[in-house]
């Protein structure tokens, strides 16, 4: 219940109901399930040929790269936890400083549930950090992965992105999940906003989140797409050149037929033909910066 001392009450703050019903649930099963993603997407898309790689480079990436990533991992729990520390005092300094009636710090003390609620940040700021540098890190191990391997597109693919669909679904996919972190911002600010004194911090926290989002969410959003695109603007010119030579192949024979009016039902579809196919290859995006996938 609201008191002149507790402002925002526990079952008020809806920041932190959001933060661990919602948010902090979804990191932990984003972190679990990532290399079962990563590893079925990947395999999708080389059992369709779209990446080929030869055995001897992929047994050896996989070779250096499992190494990395048991290395990756334990410095990103270790670098997590700290930071979560640092970041956490601050968080309840903050609250200590100027957001007194809040249920987290009120009549000016210490209480157990500020100790329950510094743990609780502490643990989500960690999850955050692992899940932000696992993100970064898959997106390099793409990277490693277009370096050794062939990019062949294929433009009438159902899934109208050259076959590379699977591995384009890890950026949306991360992306969600940053969505949902910067609706606990919003939702954090609506209800500071609403219960909690007017300052200058609190307005400082908020900016900071901001940032601290704007930053983070394009790089986990595009970290995974940006490794392919060159490959697949390589491939799309590629596909199209020779549209454009067969195309101006055709231009030329019925050029000079025009004079004597010999160009037939034949001519015409094969031309048809040829403009549907320069379409459905104009229509495969370029990642990140097409704008379907800017979009979405």
């Amino acid at each position: 219940t609201a008191t002149a001392a507790v402002q925002l009450p526990f079952l008020r703050d809806w920041h932190i109901a959001f933060a661990f019903r919602v948010s902090f649930p979804m990191l932990i099963i984003l972190l679990i399930t990532d290399e079962y993603v990563l590893s079925t997407s990947l395999r999708r898309v080389q059992n369709e040929g779209v990446i080929r790689i030869p055995e001897a480079e992929l047994s050896e990436l996989v070779s250096i790269w499992r190494a990395k990533f048991r290395k990756i991992n334990v410095d990103a729990q270790v670098g997590g936890i700290v930071l979560g520390v640092v970041l956490g005092a601050l968080t309840l300094c903050e609250y200590m400083k100027s957001f007194v009636g809040s249920w987290i710090f009120s009549s000016n003390q210490l209480k157990a549930v500020s100790y329950i609620y510094l743990f609780s940040i502490i643990l989500l700021y960690a999850v955050i950090v692992v899940f932000v540098v696992r993100c970064i890190y898959i997106s390099r191990f793409l990277s490693a992965v277009v370096d050794r391997a062939t990019i062949c597109m294929q433009p009438f693919h159902p899934d109208r992105c050259g076959g590379l669909r699977p591995v384009g679904e890890l950026g949306l996919r991360n992306q969600y999940t940053v969505t949902i972190l910067g609706l606990n911002i919003i939702i954090y600010a609506a209800v500071s906003y609403a219960y909690l004194p007017h300052s200058t911090d609190q307005f400082y926290v908020v900016i900071a989140a901001i940032v601290a989002y704007l930053i983070l969410g394009p790089t986990v959003f595009l970290g995974p797409l940006l490794p392919f695109h060159r490959s697949m603007r390589r491939e799309k010119e590629k596909a199209m050149s020779e549209v454009v030579a067969r195309l101006r192949m055709e231009f030329e024979r019925i050029r000079e037929q025009l004079p004597v009016g010999q160009i037939t039902e034949l001519d015409e579809a094969f031309i048809d033909r040829l403009r549907k196919i320069g379409a459905s290859i104009d229509e495969l995006p370029v990642w990140p910066f097409d704008a379907r996938t800017l979009r979405k």
